[in-house]
Formats: C-alpha cells, structure tokens, sequence
C-alpha cells in the first residue's frame, strides 16, 4: 500500500475522535445534570478540574510510558482505561445520597462520583496526544508533520461535534446515563483496528520500500550523531525549547479547555438554547475547528515546500492562528445564533490552528526518541492551568458571568507567541550527545 502512513494517522485521528466525545459529553449534558443531581457551577469546575488533574499528573508518566513500550501497546492501554472511566460516569445516578467535605467543601456522592470518573478518564486520556504525536513523528518526514498534525488533531473538532447529536438521541432513548455507557463503548472498537493495523515503519507488512524510503527522507535530526533509545528527562528539561513548548501549552490550552467544557452552559444560560437547539448548532463551532486544525497544519507545510524556512513557515502560521482569538468576544453582542457560533468559532479555529503547529514544534526540534516525553511535559503544562482556571471559572460564572472569560480569551495566544519566539529562538533540530546515553547505560 503507498499510502500506509496515511492509514495509520486515520487511525490516529479516529482515536482523538473517541476521545472528545468520551470527554465532551459531560459539558453538553452539564444542565441535566446539575438539574437532576443538584450542583453548582462551582462543582462543576471542581468535576472538570479532575480531569484535568489527573491529565496534568499522568502525561509525563504516559509519554515516558510509551516512548519506553512503544505506541502499539501504549496507545491500547491508554484507550482501555480512557473508556473505563468514560462508562464510569453512569454510576453517579446510583450515588446520590451521602457527602464528604474536600478541599473547604462538601461534595455530595454523585459529585464525588463524577470525580472520580473524571479522573479515570484523564488517566487514560493523558496517553492519546503523547502516542499521537509520536505516532507522527514516527511515519511521516518534517515537510508533513504539521499537515499530519493538523489532520489527526481535527478529531478534536469532529468528536466535539458528534457529541452533541449523539447524546440528544442517546438521551431520548436511553436517558443521560446510557450516553456515558454507548459513547464510552467506542474505544473498545477502535482497539481492534489498531491492533490489526498499527506497526512501527520498519516493520510493517504491508509498507512499501519506496513509501518507507519517503519517511526515512528527513536528514539526520541529529546532525549525524546517534541519538540514545530514550532521552532521560533532565536532558530534555534543560533544553529552552522545552521550556517554550510547556509554556506555550500552559497559557494557551486553557483557552481550549474553556470553549470545550463551558461553552455549552453559556449557551444555555445566556443564549436560551435547549438541549434539541446544541444539537442543531453546536456542531458549527467545531466545524470550524477543523478547518483550522488541517489549514493550520497545510499552512505552515505550504510554505515548507514553497522554500520557506521551518522556523519562519511555524511562527508565521501560529501568528495567523492568534491574531483569530480575539473575533470571539464579537459573540456577546449579538442575538443572531448562527453569527454567534460562527463567531465563536472562527476563536476555536485559530486555536486548533496554533495546536497543530505547536504541538509539531515539540518533533521539530526534538528527537523522535523525546518526542512523547516533551508532548506529555507540554500536556502536563496545559492541564495545570487548565484545571486551576476551572476552579476560577465555575466561581466567576455563579458570581459574574461570562463576559469576563471571552475578553480575557482573545490575548493569550499573542502573549504566548512572544514568549516562544523568546525562548526558541530558531527552531531546528537540537542534538544529543553522546553522553545522554552514555547516562543511561550508567
């Protein structure tokens, strides 16, 4: 087959699909819940925080995890406990009696339940971007990164937007906790694809010479010198460029954790939809996403191949992708529907935009050995903040509302960019020493 690579990242990009709808059904079922379990904006920012936490904790352990095991078997177990902890969430319809007091406050047992199952699923979930990632460092050559980036990344946007439709039916049928057990279900499927197709490069049956001799075109990432089995990470955290990928995810994925799990309360606290109405249109913001995701990545590929240097190609189309941001706070002033989704996500599209290039960043300058282990350090970064802004959110939504979050989300992307530009400086390929492996024999 001469398009082998191809497959793979369709396989890679159907597994991020699973992912966001597994993550995504929460928030579209957030008013159901709190009206039928009885909770707050502020413990929903507790619940959401969960995840986060856990995904935040785990990512370095998923990356190392799976740059030592492979992506075969890393990615499997990933998705096994990812759609474990996505059924889990059923359970808190049998746990609504009872409390515990955590952190200042009382939490009641079906809370504590969505919790807990929050967590699980951040667990499983820290291992999709990392085993991604890798993935695509793996079979593709540089020139195609970013396009193979921006493609598997648009099942961030594809699973946003069946969720929405699939739990209005599911929920018709078979009420808020058959949602969380079908969708959940999906990962299970997807296990046996993957295993079926999924080998590294070298030792794929079905790869052909002339497509492997396309993927190994890239020159030497490592100006010639051998780079060790694993990069140990003190090697990698004193690097700059780590630096600036972990920073650039903490300030902007925050952003994306916003419009993901909060955008669907606003509309209907704000906007007046019902469930049937984020069936009808809250698809569109994620439709736009995708666009951004694959033009994100084509963008910067394009000027790759039209002579245009890596560094100047990715700051160029990350810079494209900020200046999209701030278009979303044109949302809160219209009572058109359709114009506020658009609006909303033209802001979704610059981001899944600057995601595709930057997350290519961290395979640009790193080491195809290092690649998971930055991607999850990167990750970790994004989901601290992430989670300390989920506390702040739910707090402010009870006390202020939206408006404050969609001024304060259309300039973190700007200040990101300076600071990467900062702190890169040019991006190419850094090289190991010899004695990082050295070390690890040691």
């Amino acid at each position: 087959m001469k398009k082998m690579r191809w497959l793979i990242v369709s396989l890679v990009f159907l597994a991020t699909t699973v992912n966001y709808v597994d993550r995504q059904v929460l928030s579209v079922l957030q008013k159901t819940l709190q009206d039928t379990l009885k909770f707050s904006n502020a413990e929903y920012g507790w619940i959401t925080a969960s995840f986060l936490w856990a995904y935040a904790f785990f990512h370095p352990i998923a990356g190392r995890f799976i740059d030592r095991v492979g992506i075969r078997l890393g990615f499997t177990l990933a998705i096994v406990v990812w759609s474990v902890g996505a059924c889990s969430h059923a359970l808190a319809g049998f746990l609504t009696g009872g409390s515990l007091r955590l952190f200042g406050y009382t939490f009641g047992g079906a809370v504590l339940m969505l919790m807990l199952s929050r967590f699980l699923l951040g667990v499983g979930e820290a291992g999709n971007f990392p085993a991604a990632i890798k993935t695509v460092a793996e079979w593709f050559p540089q020139k195609e990164r970013a396009l193979a980036t921006g493609f598997f990344n648009a099942g961030t946007n594809v699973g946003a937007m069946i969720a929405p439709v699939a739990v209005y039916y599911i929920v018709k049928f078979q009420g808020w906790q058959g949602a969380f057990l079908m969708t959940g279900a999906l990962g299970f499927f997807w296990i046996i694809l993957w295993l079926k197709f999924y080998y590294k490069p070298a030792e794929h049956p079905r790869l052909s010479k002339e497509e492997y001799a396309h993927i190994q075109s890239d020159h030497d990432e490592n100006n010639g010198q051998r780079s060790p089995p694993t990069v140990p990470f003190l090697d990698i955290l004193a690097r700059r460029q780590a630096w600036g990928f972990i920073l650039g995810k903490a300030l902007t994925d925050p952003i994306w954790w916003f419009y993901l799990f909060w955008l669907p309360g606003y509309l209907v606290r704000e906007k007046g939809f019902t469930q049937a109405t984020l069936a009808g249109l809250l698809w569109l913001p994620y439709l736009l996403a995708d666009f951004g995701s694959v033009g994100g990545g084509w963008l910067s590929s394009h000027l790759i191949r039209k002579g245009w240097s890596v560094d100047f190609s990715r700051k160029t189309a990350m810079l494209c992708a900020a200046l999209c941001m701030p278009i979303a706070i044109l949302a809160l002033t219209t009572r058109n529907n359709w114009l506020a989704m658009c609006l909303i996500g033209v802001a979704c599209a610059g981001h899944q935009a600057w995601s595709a290039n930057l997350f290519t960043l961290s395979s640009d300058t790193f080491p195809k050995q290092a690649v998971a282990s930055v991607v999850g350090l990167g990750q970790t970064g994004g989901a601290v903040t992430g989670a300390i802004f989920q506390i702040i959110i739910g707090i402010m939504v009870d006390r202020v509302g939206y408006r404050p979050l969609f001024f304060a989300a259309g300039g973190f992307h700007l200040t990101a960019l300076v600071l990467i530009c900062l702190i890169f400086g040019r991006i190419q390929p850094i090289a190991f020493p010899p004695a990082a492996a050295a070390r690890l024999k040691a």
